[in-house]
């Protein structure tokens, strides 16, 4: 059984790898100061991204995710949400599925934790929007647009095709 920091390890050296596989440029900034993990995005702009996941479904196909930091010393210590002034993106890496969401920090605001369906489950779940949308990391405006927020943008519904596979129209 894999350590936590082995774990992470691998989400992070998956990400990266992901990311280029998008065409997406990745920095990683020297040391361990930061609240981000990796800098992500184009030659006009870059993201601060947070890498996060889970390696398994739980009895009932959900995966729970642990998206906050941790503060304090034991026995005080508690996760605390990230914020727009220290991060721009989570990405979320479901392991046993080999899927990630791409999600704006905006949106989990004041969050700790998430629940992602499983892929086969027919609860796809509030994520949907945000499954696999790295193009939201090759933006370039100074705002995020939003999946909702394009003009045509596709339904969460039409993400999935028959057999779980993603449409691509």
């Amino acid at each position: 059984m894999q350590s936590r920091n082995h774990f992470g390890e691998l989400a992070q050296a998956t990400m990266v790898q992901r990311a280029m596989a998008h065409g997406l440029r990745v920095a990683d900034p020297f040391g361990n100061n930061d609240p981000f993990d990796y800098l992500v995005g184009t030659a006009q702009r870059f993201w601060r991204v947070q890498v996060k996941g889970s390696r398994s479904a739980l009895y009932n196909n959900t995966y729970q995710v642990n998206v906050g930091h941790q503060t304090g010393q034991l026995p005080d210590r508690r996760a605390i949400p990230y914020t727009a002034e220290e991060i721009d993106f989570l990405a979320v890496w479901l392991a046993d599925e080999d899927t990630w969401y791409i999600i704006p920090v905006d949106i989990v605001e004041g969050r700790v934790g998430l629940s992602f369906h499983a892929r086969l489950n027919p609860k796809f779940g509030r994520w949907m929007p945000y499954f696999e949308a790295w193009d939201l990391l090759k933006q370039t405006g100074e705002k995020i647009v939003l999946p909702e927020d394009e003009p045509n943008a596709r339904s969460p519904r039409r993400y999935w095709g028959r057999g779980g596979g993603r449409n691509k129209g």
